[in-house]
This record gives structure tokens, C-alpha cells and sequence, in this order.
């Protein structure tokens, strides 16, 4: 199995350039609402992935009094994110997918350059084992 089937191409996918400010990623995050969005560089890369509780400590910090004004002034770069949401290179195996959908909602995928391509989330995963279950319990009730 190739993790390609899987895959959520980038254009079906909300993400952030790391480049925006706090306040547009707020709100494009309100427009979407993921409660987690991949990070991107200018030239494409992944970065990172930011969720709706690296927002939540960044305000308890502190760094902004709840003016969304005040979220102009810092780029998205600059919050720091808690969970390390790694990605997977298009060529791997689906066990590493797998690892890493165990802890993750989604795992971004990337390609020989580290660009982003897209995501596999865990509900594809887990509905592409279903029907693979499905499929090999049919076989052998046929036999």
C-alpha cells in the first residue's frame, strides 16, 4: 500500500504560512475550524503543525490583553508550539504512518525536497484498515 492513496492532497487543505500574523492566523483558524493547521514556510516546506492550544497559551502568556489588534504585531513563527506533530516522507512505509497516527489526528506528508504535499488523516487510515478487514473476512468466508 502506497501512502499516496491516502492522501489528502495540499490543495484540499487548510494550512499557515509561518509568515502571517497571529491575528490572520486566528482568524483563518475560526474560519476553518480544525482544531489543528500545518505551519508552512514561503518556499512550501513543512514546519510544524499549530493547534488551538499553542493560541490558548500564547493569550495565557500573557502576550496579548484579548485585542485582536494587539495579534498584529507578532508573527505565527513566534508562538511556540507544544506537541512535535512530525510528517512522513510520501515514500514511506505504512507502519511508520501508522505509528504516528496512533498520537497524531493527522499526519502531514512530504516530499524528497521536505515540501508539503498534503495529510493522511487517522479516520482515512482507519477506514482504509476497515475495508481491508472487510475484504479478507469476505475471502475467507468464501473458502
Amino acid at each position: 500500500m502506497n501512502i499516496f492513496n491516502l492522501l489528502k492532497m495540499k490543495s484540499e487543505v487548510a494550512f499557515l504560512y509561518e509568515t502571517i500574523t497571529v491575528r490572520e492566523a486566528v482568524e483563518r483558524f475560526n474560519d476553518h475550524g480544525y482544531t489543528a493547521v500545518p505551519v508552512l514556510s514561503t518556499e512550501g516546506a513543512y514546519v510544524e503543525t499549530i493547534t488551538e492550544g499553542d493560541f490558548l497559551r500564547y493569550m495565557i502568556a500573557g502576550k496579548i490583553s484579548g485585542d485582536m489588534k494587539e495579534m498584529e504585531n507578532d508573527i505565527l513563527i513566534s508562538i511556540p508550539v507544544k506537541r512535535d506533530i512530525r510528517a512522513v516522507h510520501v515514500d514511506s512505509k505504512l507502519d511508520d504512518l501508522v505509528e504516528l497516527c496512533k498520537t497524531q489526528n493527522f499526519v502531514p506528508v512530504v516530499d524528497d525536497r521536505g515540501i508539503f504535499i498534503g495529510i493522511v488523516t487517522r479516520k482515512d487510515l482507519i477506514c482504509y484498515a476497515l475495508d481491508r478487514y472487510n475484504l479478507l473476512k469476505k475471502e475467507t468466508m468464501n473458502k
